[in-house]
């Protein structure tokens, strides 16, 4: 009798035990999605940053020569040298 009863406590403990487990496991898996899912915006995101880190190194690489910052200049602010000419062209958009 005593073995009998023993026997049915490990069966039991061994269904209970399983049923945690795969309460356990179903629960994992389901908070894994959101994991997986900010995995990869934050990869993406990464991915778009060591594109525009690149960029900025070639900018800064091309800002290196004098020259090509002269031409940004003019290009962004106007400015010319000294000894330049400009022309300034009325916007025919007011006549």
């Amino acid at each position: 009798m005593f073995r009998r009863t023993g026997l049915k406590f490990i069966i039991g403990a061994e269904i209970l035990i399983s049923i945690i487990l795969a309460v356990l496991i179903i629960r994992a898996k389901s908070n894994s999605q959101p994991l997986q899912t900010d995995y990869r915006n934050y990869s993406a995101s990464f991915q778009r940053l060591i594109q525009e880190n690149q960029n900025l190194k070639n900018w800064l690489d091309y800002l290196k020569n004098p020259e090509n910052v002269q031409k940004e200049l003019k290009k962004k602010f106007g400015l010319a040298q000294p000894d330049e000419k400009v022309i300034i062209f009325p916007n025919q958009t007011n006549y």
